[in-house]
C-alpha cells in the first residue's frame, strides 16, 4: 500500500426502511495517505458520518455492508506486513485498533462518554486498556492530559460525571483521550458543531494542534476549516461526486460551491 494508511474500496452501506433499502453509502472508494488531511463535506444525510463510523466499525447493528472493504496499513498492526480489512476483523481485534490506531472525536461528546463513569475513570480505563500501569500513574497521566487541553480545576473534572460538565468541557475530555493514544489516523466528525461560538473557537485551536503531523479525516462543520486540506471529498446522496483540492473542487462541483458560499466561507 506504499504510503497509503487507509484504502476504502467500493464500500456500500445499506439500511432497511419501510419504503425499501436506503443506500446510505453507495459504492465509494478513496485512499488516505500518511500525513494527508482529507476534508469530507456534504449536506446532512449524505453519508459522511456513516463512512466514518464504518471505518471505526461502530455502525448500528441494523446496517448492512453488502460489499466493499476498508484496508488498513498493517505496519501499525500485526499481520505479517499485509494490509487488513477492518470489516472482517473479530470484535476483540477491532477494539485494539479502535482508539490506539484510529481515533475519532465525535460531534456530540456524550456519544463517546459513558454517563455512569466519572471523566477520570474513563480516561484511566483507556490508559490501562493499552498500557500496563498502576492506577496512580494512570491518574497522574489523566490529570496532565486534562491540563494539556486546558480544562479548569482538573481534580474536580476528574471526579465529575459527564452530565456535570458543560458541552465544551465534555469535548475537551474527549480530546484528552485522543491526545492519549497518539493514533496514526485521526477522524474528526464535526467535532465542534454542538458548541457555542467561544468554545468552538478555543477547541478548534486545540484540534488543530492535535491534528498537526497526523493523518486526518476531517468531516466539516465549517467549510473554512477544510479549505486548506490536501483533498476534499464531496458527498451527495451517499456517493462521492468530487475529489480534489479546494481550488479544483470549487471550480468543478456546483454542490461544493453552493455549500461553501452559503457559509460565506
Amino acid at each position: 500500500m506504499n504510503d497509503t494508511l487507509l484504502a476504502v474500496n467500493n464500500l456500500s452501506i445499506h439500511f432497511p426502511t419501510e419504503s425499501g433499502i436506503l443506500k446510505a453509502v453507495d459504492n465509494n472508494s478513496f485512499t488516505l495517505k500518511k500525513g494527508e488531511t482529507i476534508g469530507i463535506v456534504g449536506e446532512s444525510g449524505s453519508g459522511k458520518s456513516i463512512t466514518a463510523l464504518s471505518i471505526m466499525q461502530l455502525l448500528p447493528k441494523i446496517a448492512d455492508v453488502p460489499y466493499g472493504e476498508i484496508q488498513f496499513d498493517s505496519n501499525h498492526t500485526a499481520n505479517d506486513g499485509q494490509p487488513i480489512d477492518l470489516t472482517q476483523l473479530p470484535k476483540g481485534t477491532i477494539e485494539q485498533i479502535r482508539g490506539s490506531q484510529i481515533a475519532m472525536i465525535f460531534q456530540e461528546p456524550m456519544t463517546s462518554l459513558n454517563p455512569v463513569m466519572t471523566c477520570g475513570q474513563q480516561v484511566i480505563e483507556a490508559i490501562q486498556l493499552h498500557q500496563k500501569t498502576t492506577f496512580s500513574v494512570a491518574k497522574k497521566t489523566t490529570l496532565e492530559l486534562f491540563e494539556q487541553v486546558k480544562l479548569p480545576d482538573v481534580e474536580r473534572i476528574f471526579s465529575a460525571y459527564p452530565h456535570q460538565l458543560s458541552g465544551g468541557q465534555k469535548q475537551r475530555v474527549a480530546i484528552a483521550r485522543a491526545f492519549l493514544k497518539d493514533a496514526p489516523i485521526l477522524i474528526l466528525d464535526e467535532a465542534t458543531s454542538a458548541l457555542d461560538t467561544d468554545s468552538e473557537a478555543q477547541i478548534q485551536s486545540q484540534l488543530k494542534e492535535l491534528a498537526k503531523g497526523r493523518t486526518t479525516l476531517l468531516i466539516a462543520h465549517r467549510y473554512s476549516t477544510i479549505k486548506n486540506a490536501d483533498r476534499i471529498l464531496v458527498f451527495d446522496s451517499g456517493r462521492i461526486v468530487a475529489d480534489g483540492p479546494h481550488e479544483v473542487v470549487y471550480k468543478q462541483s456546483d454542490l461544493y460551491r453552493l455549500l461553501f458560499d452559503r457559509q460565506g466561507a
